[in-house]
C-alpha cells in the first residue's frame, strides 16, 4: 500500500504520508486501519503529507462511503484541525477539505508547506520532517 502512518504520542499527532499513486479502496482502507488503531485515539490532530501522491478524483459515491466510514468516529474528527500537505492532487485534496469541514466538523486545511502546517498545528517540524521522510522511505523500500 503506498500509504503509512505513525502516531506521535508526544505531540498528540498523527503522521501518515501518501507515495505515488494511491486508489480509492488504498485509501479507504487507510482510514479505516487508522479508526480502529488505539494509538489514532490518543491523538487530536493530524498531519497528512500528499505531496508526492496521485489520488483520483472522488465521486459522490465514494463520498458517500468515506462519509459513512468516518461517522463511526465523529466525535474525535469534530474540531480536530487536520492538516494536508498538497502536491499532485489538488482537486482531491480540496474535495476531502471541503468535505470534511461540512460533514465532520473538523478543522482541516491544505498547505503546500511543511512549516507553515507545523505552525498551524502547533508543533515541532524537525521530528515531524524525521518522521515524514522515515515513513516515505519504508514505502519506497516495499
Amino acid at each position: 500500500m503506498p500509504i503509512a502512518y505513525r502516531c506521535d504520542p508526544r505531540q498528540r499527532l498523527i503522521i501518515d504520508v501518501y507515495d505515488g499513486d494511491v486508489s480509492f479502496e488504498e485509501w479507504r482502507d487507510h482510514i479505516a486501519g487508522i479508526l480502529d488503531d488505539p494509538a489514532w485515539r490518543a491523538t487530536t490532530k493530524s498531519l497528512s503529507d500528499m505531496s508526492q501522491a496521485r489520488l483520483a478524483p472522488l465521486t459522490d459515491e465514494q463520498r458517500s462511503e468515506m462519509h459513512a466510514l468516518f461517522a463511526t468516529q465523529l466525535l474525535r474528527a469534530a474540531g480536530r484541525p487536520m492538516a494536508i500537505i498538497g502536491g499532485g492532487s489538488p482537486t482531491t485534496e480540496r474535495a476531502i477539505e471541503r468535505d470534511a469541514i461540512a460533514r465532520l466538523g473538523a478543522r482541516l486545511i491544505v498547505f503546500t508547506s511543511l512549516t507553515t502546517a507545523c505552525i498551524w498545528l502547533s508543533v515541532d517540524e524537525p521530528p515531524v520532517a524525521a518522521m515524514i521522510a522515515e515513513l516515505r522511505d519504508a514505502l519506497r523500500s516495499v
